[in-house]
C-alpha cells in the first residue's frame, strides 16, 4: 500500500472511532444501532464497560488522540493486521475530558465494497 492510501484508511479509522466515542458520550443506541449495527443490548455493556474503567471520575467525555497526532503516529492510534485489503485491527488510546487516561479501545476495522465500517471489540489495558 501507497503512504495515500495508508493515510487514508488512517483517517476513516479515525473518524469511525472518534463518532463511535461521540455516540457512547451521548448514550446515542439510535446512531450506534443504526451506523454499526450493534444492538441495545451490546450497547449497555459498553456503558457499564465504561463506567467500571473510569469509576472515580466525576464526568466522563471519551475521545480518541488528537486527530494530528493519532493519524501522524505520535499518540497510540494503531492499526494493524493488514494482510489483506479489507481486514485491520485497531488499538486507539482512550483520552477523557481531553486528557490520556489508562485504558485502550480495541476494534476490527472492515472495507467492503469501498466502504468502512467499524466493530467494537473491548477496551483493556
Amino acid at each position: 500500500m501507497s503512504n495515500n492510501v495508508d493515510k487514508i484508511i488512517m483517517e476513516a479509522a479515525y473518524d469511525l472511532v472518534h463518532n463511535f466515542l461521540d455516540a457512547i458520550n451521548r448514550s446515542d443506541f439510535h446512531f450506534l444501532a443504526s451506523k454499526l449495527g450493534m444492538r441495545s443490548d451490546d450497547c449497555e455493556e459498553i456503558l457499564k464497560e465504561i463506567k467500571t474503567w473510569f469509576f472515580d471520575c466525576e464526568s466522563i467525555s471519551l475521545s480518541p488522540p488528537p486527530r494530528k497526532s493519532a493519524i501522524d503516529g505520535e499518540e497510540m492510534f494503531e492499526l494493524y493486521g493488514a494482510e489483506n485489503d479489507y481486514c485491520w485491527g485497531i488499538d486507539c488510546a482512550l483520552f477523557n475530558n481531553g486528557k490520556r487516561d489508562e485504558p485502550m479501545i480495541h476494534f476490527d476495522l472492515f472495507r467492503i465494497d469501498g466502504k468502512f465500517s467499524l466493530k467494537y471489540l473491548y477496551i483493556g489495558s
